[in-house]
């Protein structure tokens, strides 16, 4: 059975658990004029950077916090942190049954 996946991540000291839930999923497809066909255009890095902003805004809006503007945000990370964290992996899952059920496979191989 496919579950939400949700992931503890630090931003400046504190823990946030994000979520690549149909929220961030709309958020994203805004971005990008309202198409998701144009999100998949895209490259990994870029979706793995909007994505991941996305869902630590959520998750600090859940804690009436402040949202992290993008320019903060880009002095935290950069792209290999992102594909370390796995976030365009997230965002496949998200979207595909089939990713997600390949990944559950893999994960029980090791």
């Amino acid at each position: 059975m496919l579950k939400l996946e949700t992931k503890a991540v630090e931003f400046d000291g504190e823990y946030y658990e994000i979520c690549c839930n149909m929220a961030a999923l709309e958020k994203l497809e805004e971005l990008h004029g309202g198409s998701m066909k144009a999100v998949f255009e895209c490259d990994a890095n870029h979706i793995n950077a909007e994505l991941l902003l996305i869902m630590l805004n959520e998750a600090r809006a859940d804690k009436g916090e402040d949202p992290i503007t993008k320019a903060h945000f880009a002095r935290r990370y950069n792209y290999a942190m992102l594909r370390e964290m796995d976030i365009f992996g997230m965002f496949l899952r998200a979207m595909s049954p089939e990713a997600a059920n390949k990944d559950a496979g893999d994960k029980g191989k090791n």
